[in-house]
């Protein structure tokens, strides 16, 4: 089939949730897929943002699901703008007019599984609402998507 519906894996990567400290997505396995697409949903804070409180969205990748992620640094494995390209940060949240956003990235790199990491700097007393969704794009076949997160309504 060549609609969309049926070519896409979606996975509710992380849960959205209002957070004061770090939290990493689960990895995306892409063994299907040429690249995955990363939307990080960023809610409106309930502290002052500024340059010593602030939240890093870092996109990493790795050969295992389990561990040895690092910071996705070569130009060439992802589509999007980065903020720092020598540490993988895809966006840095450090106004209250920068929140209520999502950011996306794609990752086309060679590894396996991709995540995000969300690196919360200073104290964050309130917290702030984020949730991870992440998409494999591109198949290595055509046909009904069977590969679907059972979280995701309708796949």
């Amino acid at each position: 089939m060549l609609d969309l519906f049926s070519n896409v894996k979606l996975l509710h990567a992380l849960t959205p949730l209002i957070r004061t400290a770090d939290a990493v997505s689960t990895g995306f396995d892409r063994l299907n897929f040429r690249s995955v697409l990363h939307l990080i949903q960023v809610g409106i804070t309930g502290d002052t943002l500024s340059g010593s409180v602030f939240l890093d969205v870092i996109l990493e990748h790795s050969d295992s699901l389990a561990s040895g992620y690092t910071a996705v640094t070569d130009s060439s494995h992802y589509t999007g703008s980065m903020v720092t390209p020598a540490s993988g940060v895809v966006a840095v949240i450090n106004d209250n007019a920068e929140d209520d956003v999502v950011v996306a990235i794609e990752y086309k790199g060679p590894k396996r599984y991709s995540r995000i990491n969300l690196d919360v700097t200073g104290t964050h007393t309130n917290g702030m609402e984020t949730g991870v969704i992440s998409m494999g794009a591109f198949p290595r076949y055509i046909g009904r998507n069977q590969f679907s997160d059972a979280n995701v309504a309708g796949t």
